[in-house]
Formats: C-alpha cells, sequence, structure tokens
C-alpha cells in the first residue's frame, strides 16, 4: 500500500498502481527463496487484489508460509512487501502478525 505509517501498523488498503517494469533479472537468491523485488521488475505490475492472490506462488516461491486468509503484496513507496488480510483489507508490514504458527 503505497503511503506513510510505522512499519507494523495496520491500516485500510489504498491504491495499487499498475505500471510495466522492463528489468528482467533472476527470481532466486543463494538461499532458495526468490527476490521478489526482481521478480516483480520481470512481469507487468499486479494491479488487483486478484492479481496478487494469484502470484503468490510465483513471486515469494520459497517464503514462510502465512495464516490463512492473507496474502502478501509490494509497496513502492516503502520498497517492501506488506501483507494484506482479504475478508477486511487489513494491512501490515509486520510479517510475526501474519506467519503461520
Amino acid at each position: 500500500v503505497a503511503g506513510a505509517g510505522a512499519p507494523s501498523s495496520k491500516r485500510p488498503l489504498g491504491d495499487v498502481a499498475a505500471s510495466e517494469p522492463d528489468a528482467k533479472q533472476q527470481r532466486t537468491s543463494t538461499t532458495g527463496k526468490s527476490d521478489p523485488r526482481a521478480v516483480l521488475k520481470s512481469m507487468t505490475w499486479p494491479a488487483t487484489i486478484n492479481q496478487w492472490g494469484q502470484l503468490q506462488k510465483k513471486i515469494w516461491a520459497g517464503h514462510p508460509k502465512l495464516q490463512s486468509g492473507w496474502i502478501r503484496c509490494w509497496s513502492r513507496s516503502q520498497d517492501s512487501e506488506y501483507y494484506l488480510r482479504l475478508s477486511d483489507k487489513v494491512t501490515t508490514f509486520n510479517i510475526n502478525e501474519v506467519l503461520a504458527p
């Protein structure tokens, strides 16, 4: 979500602007986890929550599982992943709030 706020604060979903990054880069780090920034640069930017949901395994391959009902998204303004609860569109940047037990 674009916007300011403390990294662990939850806030309603805002705009997710669409654009098409042009760089094609390696998608997997030496740890076996994908590099979401590189994956996103190699593809058309997801513009909807549905698109983010459909691309979870591609963008975040090998990353820890989230609790049911949460997905990962990428904030361009914070240059960081954040987490979206699908049921009420609440977001947080704190992974500890959303990791699966």
